[in-house]
């Protein structure tokens, strides 16, 4: 029997049975070494921007901004999904930080440019006054 990803044998049930014990489950799915094992650095994918990101990047640029001072550059009357995931995917790049990183629900959370995050920025004013 298949329950999820773990897998029972009739064997193990009918032994258990007769030994009044839980039955033994192992795990179906096959483990992989991961690449830290063999000495590999893992790799990061690529950050993709998006305007909603590429906002939030030049709006943190000139200081420091909390979610209500961002939400109001970026013309949102309350927080959404969509905000929500692009703070996360810059955090995630680290292109941005918290200025409080012990306390990520804070009412006084703030977040700035990490050094990553202004040299991307400069990228991205590059390419968009190449483009004008």
């Amino acid at each position: 029997m298949i329950f999820g990803a773990v897998q029972v044998f009739a064997s193990d049930l009918i032994i258990a049975r007769q030994q009044k014990e839980q039955p033994v489950i192992r795990d179906s799915v096959s483990k992989v070494g991961s690449d830290r094992e063999h000495g590999k650095a893992p790799v990061e994918a690529p950050v993709v921007l998006h305007a909603t990101d590429r906002a939030i990047l030049v709006a943190l640029e000139s200081k420091d901004c909390g979610r209500s001072d961002l939400l109001k550059i970026l013309g949102h009357s309350q927080r959404s999904g969509n905000f929500k995931k692009a703070i996360e995917k810059l955090l995630r790049g680290k292109l941005i930080e918290r200025t409080i990183p012990d306390k990520p629900n804070s009412r006084l959370q703030k977040y700035r440019l990490t050094a990553k995050g202004r040299a991307v920025g400069a990228v991205e004013a590059r390419t968009t006054a190449s483009l004008l």
